[in-house]
């Protein structure tokens, strides 16, 4: 039988949708929420999700972007509806999550799709209880897991250093530069602080696509148990019991902790998240340690992930962990050159800091050195963070180096004008709703929408309000950006000129096409 995950902020037309459905032949579950339907698929997985696109908190298409990196998540088949979305929107955005769109949500309509989409069936399964998710049965457990993995994977690493050679942030951006897929281990040199295995500290941070996504480690203070008990979240005795319960085989230490009333579900939850950010933060504070990062390892199932930008785990990693000493003597370094902005990293960045960093970032042109621009700042302990952060990032560049980029482009734009020539350029028209004058459609009117908004006169042959939407008048603005790993400065035997020449001329060329089509290029 097809298993069903239904998730719906209205209880009652979910479950009137959910009696068509069962009476169609198929298993339904209804959440309200999607963080309920994320914990609910990490734990029981169903071979349908039908998510409404306006959820309470997270909405529907982040919920589908989550559920798909959970296991089993890329085999489930994804329906999206919209009963408080306009039609042409549920559209645009199943398209791009490549979902079913049935904006009405009717039930018919999704048992329809249900069969041509020939969704397999998979036996059923026993209902665990929700939540919690937890990276290991209990703290011995993971430290166990620590020490076969970090031992396991450091013998088929293919990058690995020193922490003093390379600090951790700049390692962080290194492997999304690369979208590296995989497992870093680490470890801690000289660390006096215990384990629950006896052994050195070690960490082991798993990556998707380059962005750290769960961490485990062998320390004890970073225990669930020790973490809860820190915050004054559950008594000694507590925490005693459930780590007895934990030897004895009676479940998973959270799972314990609610069941004897210490702990509720969503304290759990918290906890579980702040224990994740603790244990990467961590790393920011080692002044020495080692490194080893392996593409063969996937990530554990069943886990709590980490759910932050890169800029924001390095900026704030920067900032809570390393002592303004050590970042100051490592911007030392660069603060009597010029600095330029750029790099994927600098919008990043100018999100997660705050105003006064932001408005230093922005004031970041190539004609003042590092040096003049932290002692410009208003805070400069904090405009010395923020230039170490950019500085791992790729955030900002030297101007030595723009430099000496700018001394082939005269060439390189001639050539690149020619490859433009040489491109017919079609139309491509993008409809969407927004400020403007053009008509775009008609759709009914939502709490929220302003009395201005209404267009009376339709509303006036119809029982309900409806609202004038227009097409949106904006420009796109574009970024391109080149690799820039050492991978494009391969030339072959039969070529002339490197990749990286190549992909600059191409994307030079590319430029010239977006500002003639009068696109906003930068």
């Amino acid at each position: 039988m097809t298993r069903v995950l239904l998730v719906h902020p209205e209880s009652a037309l979910a479950h009137r949708s959910a009696a068509v459905l069962r009476d169609g032949g198929v298993e339904v579950v209804v959440v309200s929420s999607g963080e309920r339907a994320i914990d609910h698929f990490v734990q029981d997985p169903s071979d349908v999700l039908v998510v409404d696109l306006d959820l309470p908190g997270r909405d529907g298409a982040a919920t589908i972007e989550s559920i798909r990196w959970a296991p089993g998540g890329d085999a489930a088949q994804m329906i999206l509806t919209g009963t408080r979305a306009s039609a042409d929107e549920v559209r645009t955005v199943a398209r791009e999550l490549k979902a079913i769109a049935v904006p009405d949500g009717d039930p018919l309509t999704i048992l329809s799709k249900l069969e041509l989409g020939h969704t397999p069936s998979r036996p059923p399964t026993a209902t665990r209880e929700l939540p919690p998710l937890e990276s290991a049965s209990g703290d011995e457990a993971e430290g166990r897991d620590v020490e076969e993995r970090a031992d396991r994977l450091a013998r088929l690493a293919r990058l690995d250093g020193r922490l003093e050679d390379v600090p951790f942030p700049a390692l962080l951006a290194r492997l999304a530069e690369q979208r590296a897929s995989g497992a870093l281990v680490l470890g801690s040199a000289g660390d006096p602080r215990s384990t629950t295995t006896g052994e050195s500290p070690k960490k082991v941070v798993f990556f998707r696509n380059g962005i750290p996504v769960h961490v485990r480690s062998n320390l004890v203070e970073e225990c669930l148990g020790q973490l809860l008990q820190r915050e004054g979240l559950i008594s000694g005795d507590a925490l005693a019991e459930s780590l007895a319960r934990v030897r004895d085989g009676d479940g998973r230490q959270g799972g314990i902790l609610i069941a004897i009333g210490a702990l509720s579900p969503q304290q759990l939850r918290d906890a579980l998240q702040r224990q994740q950010r603790e244990k990467l933060f961590d790393v920011f504070s080692w002044p020495a340690g080692t490194y080893a990062f392996s593409e063969s390892s996937e990530l554990p199932s069943e886990t709590v992930t980490l759910e932050m930008a890169l800029a924001e785990m390095v900026y704030h990693g920067i900032r809570e962990r390393i002592p303004s000493p050590r970042v100051a003597g490592m911007v030392a370094e660069i603060e009597h050159r010029y600095a330029v902005p750029g790099g994927p990293g600098f919008r990043g960045l100018l999100r997660v800091v705050d105003a006064p960093e932001r408005a230093l970032l922005e004031a970041v042109d190539g004609q003042s050195t590092v040096a003049v621009l932290i002692a410009s700042a208003t805070r400069r302990v904090e405009a010395t963070r923020v230039f170490f952060a950019a500085r791992c990032l790729g955030a900002i560049g030297l101007r030595e180096q723009a430099e000496s980029l700018a001394e082939a482009m005269p060439p390189l734009v001639t050539e690149a004008e020619h490859v433009a020539s040489t491109i017919a350029q079609g139309v491509h028209g993008r409809r969407r709703t927004g400020m403007g004058e053009t008509f775009w459609q008609f759709r009914r009117y939502r709490e929220g929408d302003t009395a201005a908004s209404v267009d009376w006169r339709h509303s006036a042959r119809s029982a309900h309000l409806f609202v004038r939407e227009t097409e949106r008048e904006a420009a796109e603005s574009i970024w391109i950006w080149r690799d820039g790993s050492a991978s494009m400065d391969y030339a072959s035997d039969f070529a002339p000129c490197t990749k990286k020449d190549r992909a600059t001329v191409l994307a030079l060329a590319l430029s010239s096409l977006l500002v003639q089509g009068a696109k906003s290029e930068a």
